[in-house]
C-alpha cells in the first residue's frame, strides 16, 4: 500500500530503513503477508497444550528432515506470584497476524535499525480489529497473550549444509533463537499521540525474512478464521504460495505435491494423528480449497496412502491442481516478489520516515521484557 507519506525516495530522512521500506511499499489493500517462514511451525498447533502446562513438560522440541523447533513456554506469575507456564499457540498468532494487518491499515509502525525490526501500536487497536473481524478478545485475554509472546521462546535450527534447507527454504545451517516479542515497552504521556503506546521488537525468524526478502502476498478471500483446521488449511496456503510458484494461470494443468505429514509439522502439530484423522483433515481440506476457489472441485485433490521412501513411514501423499484463479494470484505474486529483490540488489534509493520517542517528565517508558 504505497502512498507518498509512508514511502518517499530521494529526501533525506532521519533514518534509512531499506528492507522496512521495501516492505510497507510491498502491502497491498485486500492482501495479507506470508512469510517464508510461514512454512515453519513457528507456535503450537494442539489443543492439549493451549492453556496452562506441567512445569516439567515445558520444553517441547519438534524435528523433520533437516529442521528442528525447540518451545519453550512461557513462566508468567499472577499477583499471587504464582508462575504458571504456557506455550505460544493459535490464540498468541492470532495476535501477531492481527499486527501485521495493523501494519497494512498504518495503524502499526514498523521500525527497522541494521537488521532487528520493531513495531509500535496501540492495545486498543488490537481489541477494535479483532471486534470489527468477528474475533472479540477482551483486553484481559490481549494482555495475556502479549505477555506469552514476550515470555515463550521459539528456538529455530535448520542443519543442512547444502545452501537451499529444507522445505524449498533458503536458509541452511541456521540457529534463531527467542521470545516471539522482545525488549517489551509501554508508554504513558500526556500527548494522545504517545499515550498507551506498545512497543516490541520482532523474533529474528522474522527479521530475517525482513532483511532479505523473503516474504510474498496472498488475497486474504483465500484464508480462513483460526480454528485447528482452519490452521492446517493456511498452512497449506503458505506452502503453496512460496513452494508452488509455476502454478498455471491458464488451465488446470500444473500439479503441487506434498506429504501430509508436511502440513501437520508446519502447521505446529505435536502430538501424532493416526490414519483416521489424518484422512478426515484431508476432506476437511478439499472442502476448505473448494470453497475458497482454491481447487475447482474435491477431485482436484488426490490422496494416496503410501511410504515415504526418504523418511521410512507410511503417510499421505497429496496431489493437488489448483483454479486458474490461484494460478493467476501466484504469478502476480511472483512478480511483486521478484521486484521486491530487484529492489533489494538494486542501489535505488527506499527510504522512511522514522521518528524517535524519549522519556520526558510528562512521558514515562516501562519495560515490560
Amino acid at each position: 500500500m504505497a502512498d507518498d507519506n509512508k514511502l518517499k525516495k530521494n529526501q533525506p530522512p532521519q533514518y534509512i530503513e531499506r528492507s522496512a521500506a521495501i516492505f510497507l511499499n510491498s502491502l497491498s489493500v485486500g492482501h495479507t503477508t506470508s512469510f517464508s517462514a510461514n512454512q515453519l511451525p513457528l507456535a503450537i498447533l494442539d489443543k492439549s497444550l493451549s492453556g496452562k502446562v506441567d512445569p516439567t513438560k515445558s520444553i517441547i522440541s519438534v524435528q523433520r528432515d533437516d529442521w528442528e523447533i525447540t518451545y519453550k513456554a512461557a513462566a508468567i506469575a499472577d499477583k499471587d506470584k504464582k508462575v504458571s507456564h504456557y506455550f505460544a499457540t493459535n490464540s498468541a498468532m492470532l495476535i501477531l497476524d492481527t499486527i501485521w494487518d495493523l501494519v497494512s491499515l498504518n495503524k502499526c509502525h514498523l521500525k527497522q535499525r541494521d537488521n532487528t525490526f520493531s513495531v509500535m501500536f496501540r492495545k486498543q487497536d488490537v481489541r477494535n480489529h479483532l471486534e470489527e473481524h468477528g474475533k472479540s478478545r477482551s483486553g484481559k485475554q490481549i494482555n495475556q497473550q502479549l505477555e506469552i509472546l514476550q515470555g515463550a521462546i521459539l528456538e529455530v535450527r535448520n542443519n543442512s549444509r547444502t545452501g537451499s534447507g529444507a522445505k524449498g527454504s533458503p536458509r541452511s545451517d541456521v540457529k534463531l533463537s527467542g521470545t516471539y516479542l522482545q525488549s517489551a515497552y509501554e508508554i504513558e504521556s500526556d500527548d494522545p499521540k504517545l499515550d498507551g503506546l506498545y512497543m516490541a521488537t520482532l523474533h529474528p525468524i522474522i527479521a530475517e525474512d525482513l532483511m532479505l526478502g523473503r516474504f510474498r502476498d496472498v488475497e486474504k478471500t483465500f484464508l480462513l478464521g483460526a480454528s485447528e483446521s482452519n490452521e492446517l488449511y493456511k498452512t497449506l496456503i503458505h506452502l503453496m504460495r512460496h513452494q508452488f510458484t509455476n502454478a498455471d494461470a491458464t488451465s488446470e494443468c500444473v500439479s503441487f505435491g506434498l506429504w501430509m505429514n508436511d502440513i501437520l509439522f508446519s502447521a505446529g502439530k505435536v502430538e501424532a494423528m493416526t490414519q483416521a484423522a489424518m484422512r478426515k483433515a484431508i476432506n476437511t481440506l478439499r472442502a476448505k480449497l473448494v470453497d475458497k476457489n482454491v481447487i475447482s472441485n474435491r477431485d482436484c485433490v488426490e490422496s494416496k496412502w503410501e511410504m515415504d521412501g526418504g523418511r521410512g513411514v507410511q503417510d499421505y501423499r497429496l496431489t493437488i491442481t489448483p483454479t486458474t484463479l490461484w494460478g493467476e494470484s501466484q504469478r502476480k505474486s511472483n512478480a511483486k516478489h521478484k521486484r521486491q529483490m530487484e529492489l533489494l540488489a538494486s542501489s535505488e534509493d527506499v527510504l522512511i520516515e522514522e521518528f524517535e520517542i524519549e522519556p520526558t517528565e510528562k512521558t514515562v517508558i516501562t519495560k515490560l521484557s
